[in-house]
């Protein structure tokens, strides 16, 4: 029976006994506790280095040799907008791959005044040909008013002829009737006739003023006729301007290029619906470009409008170096960087240079060279922990594993797009150029060679 207790024992307990004495507990004991340390310790995490790019500190340039990278941007750029709204009823057409005809898309060229889009017309149409209707209206309507005004005109010389006529039969009814009464008191004429030379003067008088209101009338239908014509006038300049106005609607259902540009980006596809004001497509002119950079206070003194600078593109040909004038000098400096942003115009008639194509621009002499380590822009890090100032992470070998220990600096003339170093950095330490804003003091770190 203990045999068989024993042997269940020993099956049922990792040590292989059912009794162990007190010296056995504590060895199993303490190399339980091992391996569960051991355990442990294989479990724990290693985080991944973090990867970095250095470069050696060296001597800053001679200011004599200053270039700057500048990026290619456009003299104008437009955001070309529908004044009107209404569906895309078209897109430009322009050759695609294999000749087949595509929608005008970013990249594509277009000269001033083309057609890029176009919005149904159906409504504004109708529109226009109310309008056109209402002037044809007008337009017979003067030719009416002007023929009536050429009849009135034309009866007004019959009009004064009558007149004229029963003046002169009146003129002489008062000659004969003067005669007549002369006589008469005298008594060398009968009553008679004096009665009848009476009767002719009062008739005279009556045709003279029939006479005289039928020019008057023939005078109040000329006023009548012109007055009509200048309201027929009148009503077809307000059709011409009412079509005017029509008409300009249905112009601006087509979206125009105002001037030789390319298309950096298109908004809207056929069938889209624009309201007023929302913009097609995004232009820039090519023709002129302009060249922007930076440059630090000490820099910028020795810079003035129209100087011309030499501008250098990697480009196939020999045409790579351009002159262009400076057009642009900023009047402060930027609130960040303490540097002022400068322009040079250049022209591009080839259209070689591509809007965010980057170029060197040489500034020039400026004077001698600067005795001071310079670094990267990209080194240059805030120091941490709400301190002021600048620092840049230097590497530093620990055990052979490089570390990143951070180094406050006193910083110098912006050189391109490098810096001056006054303090805290000697010639030929590595300094970090890449990944430094990810970085604590002296964290271990993985640096990556340079691309």
């Amino acid at each position: 029976m203990m045999g068989a207790n024993s042997e269940g024992g020993r099956r049922g307990h990792p040590c292989g006994s059912g009794r162990m004495t007190g010296a056995r507990r504590l060895v199993i004991g303490v190399a339980l506790a091992a391996a569960m340390g051991g355990c442990r310790e294989t479990q724990r995490v290693e985080h991944p280095l973090t990867p970095v790019r250095a470069q050696t500190a060296e001597m800053a340039p001679a200011a004599n040799a200053l270039r700057y990278s500048a990026t290619i941007q456009p003299v104008a750029q437009i955001n070309l907008a529908f004044k009107v709204g209404g569906y895309v009823a078209e897109i430009l057409q322009v050759p695609g791959v294999g000749g087949e005809p595509r929608n005008l898309h970013e990249g594509d060229r277009v000269a001033r005044g083309t057609v890029l889009a176009r919005l149904q017309q159906a409504d504004y149409q109708v529109q226009v040909n109310n309008a056109r209707s209402q002037l044809r209206e007008a337009e017979a309507g003067q030719v009416q008013a002007a023929a009536q005004l050429r009849d009135a005109e034309a009866s007004r010389p019959q009009a004064v002829a009558q007149l004229a006529s029963t003046q002169a039969a009146l003129d002489k009814a008062q000659r004969d009737f003067t005669r007549a009464k002369n006589l008469y008191d005298t008594q060398s004429l009968t009553r008679a006739d004096y009665d009848a030379s009476k009767a002719a003067l009062d008739s005279g008088q009556a045709n003279t003023d029939a006479a005289r209101a039928g020019v008057e009338s023939a005078d109040a239908k000329i006023a009548n006729a012109r007055a009509q014509l200048d309201a027929a006038v009148a009503k077809v300049e307000s059709a011409r301007q009412q079509l005017a106005g029509q008409e300009i609607p249905l112009a601006d259902t087509a979206l125009r290029a105002p001037l030789d540009a390319v298309v950096l980006s298109r908004k809207i596809e056929v069938g889209t619906f624009a309201q007023p004001g929302m913009v097609g497509f995004t232009v820039a002119s090519i023709g002129t470009v302009k060249a922007v950079f930076s440059v630090p206070d000490n820099v910028v003194r020795g810079l003035s409008l129209g100087r011309l600078l030499p501008v250098t593109a990697e480009l196939p040909g020999p045409d790579v170096e351009r002159r262009g004038p400076i057009t642009s000098i900023a009047p402060a400096a930027d609130p960040q960087s303490r540097v002022f942003q400068v322009e040079v115009t250049l022209p591009n008639p080839r259209g070689d240079l591509r809007l965010g194509m980057i170029v060197t621009v040489a500034v020039g002499d400026q004077g001698a060279p600067a005795p001071y380590p310079a670094v990267p822009l990209s080194a240059v890090v805030r120091p941490g922990g709400g301190s002021t100032g600048y620092a840049v992470f230097v590497l530093e070998d620990q055990a052979g594993k490089p570390i990143a220990r951070r180094r406050p600096v006193v910083l110098g003339d912006v050189l391109g797009n490098r810096i001056v170093v006054r303090e805290g950095v000697r010639l030929g330490e590595r300094v970090v150029v890449s990944g430094a804003t990810l970085l604590a003091d002296g964290q271990p770190v993985k640096s990556m060679p340079a691309p």
